[in-house]
């Protein structure tokens, strides 16, 4: 599994992670949302699959985009 370090973050809307979490801006306006792993290694793993790699596969960042996409209509 590749260790994914924070300045690999490619995510627009990550904001930070600690052991077991990572915190993303929210879906819902002035909002943050954080997401619990139930240890380092899945954390890990989601960090180096959609925060530093394909972030645009992320559910979390479709949604975000969503918002975004909906306030300029």
């Amino acid at each position: 599994m590749k260790h994914t370090k924070m300045q690999d973050i490619l995510c627009p809307f990550f904001i930070n992670a600690n052991t077991v979490s990572i915190q993303c801006e929210g879906i819902v306006p002035d909002t943050l949302d954080r997401v619990s792993f139930p240890g380092s290694k899945p954390k890990t793993l989601h960090l180096s699959t959609f925060c530093g790699g394909c972030y645009e596969n992320c559910e979390r960042y479709a949604a975000i985009m969503k918002k975004y996409q909906e306030d300029e209509e």
